[in-house]
């Protein structure tokens, strides 16, 4: 083991991990330039429309649910339902919770869990943060925690968060995309089935990202979590005009912020797409290599393999084969990588065989 490299001990995350990790990410989030403009938009916005008529008008106690109801929301709210979130997914997947051990190395960083190593290059990562008790590795979709406690010592820790955010920083030629000390993945091994390369393209890239959207129970409930609250914090704005029976302005005001939270995600696919062409290893090229024991995704910079039996679901369909791996991961190979529908069909069935036997046990 050399000054350059950092080991932890072998570790379960637990739900306090993962709670911590929501909150601190939340917050975090908030005091981005990109997040903290737009919740100050809405909120002018509802103030302007909510919380200066009642002002005028001398009402200062009607004033209040329009000036600090959004605040409160977001800062109240939003983090508990994004907690609750992730401790769903920590509840309902196995392979969150299963133990692991975590490698900093010069070029990588690799988890082995369940004896599967997932190795992704620093250039893999979008930033790192660390708090008193974890380091949060922090991905397009996705980020990995890593417990200071589970090092040698505090010191090591911090030198281990040190160590990423230094090679996360210079990982990638911020002008060019390209790679500094990426590692190589392995070359398919003789029981692996692998796919041709491919790219994602803009119909594969939405796929993936509205299926993350509209088909996790998660996300779903978090949506209408936040149609509910808004709707009762409209009942209080409105509650006047409720007791005299006039509904028409609370039903415009909560089915439309309903509709805005439900197709949010379509609108903001383009921009989510434009800002992915920056990230090489969304953007490279990839294959998929699956045995009757996991399925491995690879490409330059990062080589994941994840047990059947840890996936979520696995979708076969005509056009495509879709593996469910982490609350908002997902492994997409599409029919238009193979050379016939045959090839695709082949690929797509034995996959499922394999999944499915393996998720029986």
């Amino acid at each position: 083991m050399t000054q350059s490299t950092f080991e932890t001990r072998s570790h379960s995350l637990t739900y306090g991990d993962y709670a911590a990790y929501a909150f601190h990410t939340f917050y975090r989030n908030l005091l981005t330039v990109k997040a903290g403009l737009f919740h100050l938009v809405i909120t002018v916005l509802l103030i302007l429309s909510f919380g200066l008529p009642p002002l005028i008008r001398g009402d200062v106690a009607g004033a209040l649910p329009g000036t600090l109801g959004y605040p409160a929301f977001v800062l109240i709210a939003g983090p508990c339902l994004f907690g609750a979130r992730i401790l769903w997914a920590a509840r309902t997947i196995p392979a969150m919770r299963a133990a692991r051990t975590v490698i900093f190395s010069p070029d990588a960083l690799t988890i082995n869990r369940n004896g599967l190593d997932v190795t992704l290059g620093w250039g893999t990562f979008r930033t790192v943060f660390e708090t008193p008790k974890a380091i949060y590795l922090m991905r397009t979709s996705e980020a990995h925690i890593v417990p200071k406690s589970t090092f040698a010592s505090a010191d090591t820790g911090k030198l281990a968060a040190a160590h990423a955010r230094h090679h996360v920083k210079y990982a990638t030629d911020k002008s060019t995309k390209v790679f500094y000390d990426t590692p190589v993945p392995a070359p398919p091994t003789a029981d692996e089935q692998v796919s041709p390369p491919f790219e994602l393209n803009f119909r594969l890239f939405a796929e993936i990202f509205l299926r993350n959207r509209y088909h996790s129970l998660g996300a779903l409930l978090g949506q209408l979590s936040a149609a509910v609250a808004m709707s009762l914090f409209y009942a209080w704005i409105y509650r006047i005009e409720l007791m005299e029976g006039q509904y028409t302005t609370f039903l415009l005001s909560s089915l439309g912020f309903t509709a805005l939270i439900f197709i949010a995600p379509v609108l903001a696919l383009p921009l989510s797409w434009k800002l992915s062409q920056k990230v090489p290893t969304v953007m490279g090229q990839r294959r998929v290599a699956i045995t009757p024991t996991y399925v491995r995704t690879f490409g330059e910079g990062y080589d994941t393999r994840f047990a059947w039996r840890d996936l979520r679901r696995v979708v076969r369909t005509r056009k495509g084969l879709a593996c469910y791996t982490m609350p908002r991961g997902v492994t997409l190979v599409p029919a238009s990588a193979f050379a016939s529908q045959a090839e695709a069909d082949a690929f797509f069935d034995q996959a499922k065989a394999w999944a499915d036997a393996a998720r029986a046990k």
